[in-house]
């Protein structure tokens, strides 16, 4: 008797329309990762297509993963200014002058990464990438499936025509939002102002990491969010992920690091970023990784130990470049410890 084929069940459960490319980091000297991309959109027509299911899953680092748990070079974005947000992103994204109308973002970018079942921490690479053809109703497709079938973190799916790859025309992905996290590489305040909007919209404040930070948009109440044209409100997203970091690389490389390069490829010349925050993003700087050794050393400091230095007593983004402390509860700074370790060294 012959055994009946059965087809595993699929574990993704977000299916997203858009179109795909790619783009090179540099992971180290002479070498290059090629991140793969997905763009689509995002917005507050709520109820239809995936955008409900996307601004769910969508979530800065601190409400995605306990930053008490992360090491030092895991920390890859500033703080959200929750008071900014509300005060001025919310007003320019709903354009609180002209009923409604928007205007233009670039888009958010996110990094998708694997997590392990239980653990609220990034894992470092993905599981085993396969990819291979299929024949649609009336085109053929290439699918890049990273995970095994049943268990698959994510798939892309491009149609082929004459033997290329198409990178704009029906192109999916599709995630297991169980196994993977959206983690937010650039563009958080933008994307804090409209997940703050959909998130008063829908009651979406009760779990404990996003509790903290709901009173900064109380103001934005329904009945105030209502004299808005929200289905207008629609912003791009750049959704990435680095097939070759997987269970059968052999780099001496990983997602997190990754994802910082990719922040900092973004960011590196723009003036919004101060030299604080380059150098502690900065892998291709030594100085810079001995200062991140030297503030993971503080940072995993015993709670009841003697020394008065704490993680928080150091300014680690400060606002203009310069070495004066801004904030009052610092005792010394980024530029600070940069210099101390350059000199030593």
């Amino acid at each position: 008797m012959s055994e009946i084929p059965l087809e595993q069940p699929s574990a993704l459960n977000l299916k997203l329309h858009g179109s795909s490319g790619r783009f090179q980091v540099g992971s180290g000297i002479n070498k290059s990762l090629e991140v793969r991309y997905f763009l689509t959109n995002v917005g507050l027509a709520l109820g239809k297509g995936a955008n409900d299911h996307l601004l769910t899953e969508l979530a800065p680092v601190r409400e995605v993963f306990r930053t008490d748990e992360l090491g030092f070079d895991e920390l890859m974005q500033r703080d959200i200014d929750d008071a900014r947000v509300s005060s001025e992103l919310i007003p320019y994204l709903l354009d609180y002058r002209t009923a409604g109308l928007v205007k233009l973002f670039p888009p958010i970018i996110v990094m998708i990464l694997p997590k392990a079942y239980g653990i609220d921490r990034p894992l470092r690479l993905y599981p085993t990438v396969s990819e291979y053809t299929v024949q649609k109703p009336d085109y053929e497709a290439n699918i890049l499936r990273i995970g095994q079938a049943g268990s698959e973190l994510l798939t892309l799916e491009q149609p082929i025509h004459e033997g290329q790859l198409i990178d704009h025309d029906r192109v999916r992905l599709s995630l297991n939002t169980h196994a993977t996290r959206l983690v937010i590489v650039d563009g958080q305040h933008r994307a804090m102002a409209l997940l703050a909007i959909f998130r008063n919209l829908q009651g979406q404040w009760s779990d404990t990491r996003k509790a903290p930070y709901k009173d900064f948009y109380a103001e934005w109440t329904p009945e105030v969010i209502g004299d808005f044209q929200l289905e207008r409100v629609q912003l791009p997203m750049m959704l990435c992920f680095v097939p070759e970091l997987n269970d059968e690389s052999e780099q001496d490389f990983d997602l997190i690091r990754a994802a910082r390069r990719v922040f900092l490829t973004l960011n590196k010349t723009a003036r919004k970023v101060s030299v604080s925050r380059n150098r502690l993003l900065d892998d291709a700087d030594i100085v810079a990784a001995f200062m991140r050794s030297t503030l993971e050393t503080v940072k995993g400091r015993d709670p009841v130990d003697s020394s008065e230095l704490r993680l928080w007593s150091i300014e680690l983004d400060q606002t203009v470049d310069r070495v004066r402390i801004q904030s009052p509860t610092a005792l010394t700074g980024v530029g600070h410890i940069y210099y101390i370790v350059e000199h030593l060294m």
